[in-house]
């Protein structure tokens, strides 16, 4: 027996599909607006989620379901492991560890292949077959952005084993459609592909923050001096006080901005709490809000 899985998965997943586009990170991402910091972390982040997944998938080749989407030229982990050699150096694997969020990946991933594995196929359709949809486009974003050129450190978005994405998509959907599997089955497999986005959003909220972060170090560093109604005094334990503009523009010509001006906001709870609450919105609509604790006053 046999459902029209693909046609399921994509109706099925759509508000969760929008969700993560529309969360911070993404957001900025699809627009221009890119960290390196950050990016090199998602890097890492997706490295431990995709060597799980290779891991337990390669395992079951021969499973009646996971098998016929075991589709080995999908595989991402070695490209990730040359993006992590030009971010991170030669000794990259001595220098990256999972964020609690993509832990959690992780941990369901294995535990999924444990207890169900049909499972994983919601999980594949989830990061496979939207990194080969949009793979081009990010990587020419991210190009962009962080003002690279070529394959290096972006080799993720590179499918040297596929030829024709469009044809390749349309042999993985018409695999997804002939997998033996019952209605309830297809149930549960949307029900986890839609938990797996969930997991991606998890990831991206904390890179957020590190974007945030990136972004209240620029207020810190780059903000001129001034008075009057625009200025708001950001208060330190020392009692050593200094005086920042309550609004910044950030423009940069180079570097992690790409060009966006940036309005930036902040707030501050008090001298005892070493942090900001910076509220940055660019001109292209790429908004994010968030503490930024990782700066320390200057």
């Amino acid at each position: 027996m046999s459902v029209a899985l693909a046609a399921q998965l994509r109706e099925g997943t759509k508000k969760s599909h929008t969700m993560a586009e529309n969360t911070g990170f993404v957001s900025c991402f699809l627009k221009g607006v890119v960290d390196k910091a950050s990016y090199r972390k998602l890097v890492a982040d997706l490295y431990f989620v995709y060597s799980a997944m290779e891991e337990e998938i390669g395992k079951l080749n021969d499973h009646p379901v996971v098998g016929p989407v075991a589709m080995t030229q999908l595989n991402r982990r070695e490209a990730l492991e040359q993006d992590l050699a030009y971010y991170f150096g030669d000794s990259w694997k001595d220098d990256i560890q999972p964020s609690p969020s993509a832990a959690a990946y992780v941990e369901r991933i294995h535990a999924v292949a444990q207890e169900s594995p049909e499972l994983l196929v919601g999980h594949h359709y989830t990061r496979y077959l939207g990194d080969l949809s949009g793979g081009q486009i990010l990587k020419n974003i991210a190009q962009k952005a962080m003002n690279m050129d070529g394959d290096a450190g972006l080799r993720f978005y590179v499918f040297d084993d596929i030829a024709d994405e469009k044809a390749f998509k349309t042999t993985y959907r018409s695999a997804m459609d002939t997998l033996p599997i019952d209605q309830a089955m297809a149930d549960r497999i949307v029900e986890e592909a839609n938990h797996a986005f969930h997991l991606n959003m998890n990831m991206f909220k904390e890179l957020e923050g590190n974007l945030v972060a990136a972004i209240g170090k620029v207020l810190l560093v780059s903000s001129p001096a001034v008075s009057g109604p625009a200025a708001r005094r950001l208060l330190r334990p020392d009692g050593i006080n200094r005086v920042l503009p309550r609004e910044v523009h950030l423009h940069s010509g180079s570097g992690a901005w790409h060009r966006n001006p940036f309005s930036l906001r902040w707030s501050q709870r008090g001298p005892a709490d070493r942090s900001l609450v910076v509220h940055a919105e660019a001109h292209r609509g790429c908004h994010l809000s968030g503490t930024n604790r990782e700066s320390t006053f200057p």
